[in-house]
């Protein structure tokens, strides 16, 4: 749990704690419903946002590019590659050539079956209740610069899919 917030995120925890039922239901993880408050999660997110500054050596070191990643998004998301980006911001829930979890699938996946566009796409990431209610997703705690580049990284992978068919 060292660096789970930087591979997770304050939205992905919050529901993780809240609602593991939804978020957990196609995983072999299971975690009971315990009821957590809001500020109990407002509480969990911070210790974890504080044991994730603690100096451990770059233990466990698979979880180093998601620090890295949370890191330098927001500031510097130019500076990273587009696969960085999207698995430090998204990689907690969602899988990419065998990196990330697959929770939430994998992005190659949701590429081939998604009609949104990138309008669409970069609601959906900020508020995804807007864009389709009843989503298990969570907000994700990015900026609307860093939802366009994930947008635009999953929309690649469409077409390149559909070029290559």
């Amino acid at each position: 749990m060292t660096k789970a917030f930087y591979r997770l995120g304050e939205g992905n925890i919050a529901s993780i704690v809240q609602h593991p039922e939804v978020i957990y239901r196609h995983s072999f993880r299971k975690m009971p419903q315990m009821g957590v408050t809001e500020p109990e999660v407002k509480q969990l997110i911070a210790f974890l946002r504080w044991v994730g500054e603690i100096e451990n050596r770059h233990w466990p070191p698979q979880d180093e590019k998601f620090v890295t990643a949370f890191k330098l998004r927001e500031a510097q998301a130019q500076n990273l590659n587009k696969v960085d980006v999207v698995m430090g911001a998204c990689g907690g829930c969602h899988s990419f050539e065998n990196q990330g979890r697959s929770i939430g699938g994998d992005f190659s996946a949701i590429a081939s079956r998604i009609t949104y566009d990138r309008a669409t796409l970069i609601r959906f990431m900020l508020n995804p209740a807007s864009v389709k209610p009843g989503s298990a997703m969570p907000p994700q705690n990015v900026s609307p610069e860093t939802a366009a580049l994930i947008a635009d990284f999953i929309l690649s992978l469409k077409v390149t899919r559909e070029v290559r068919q």
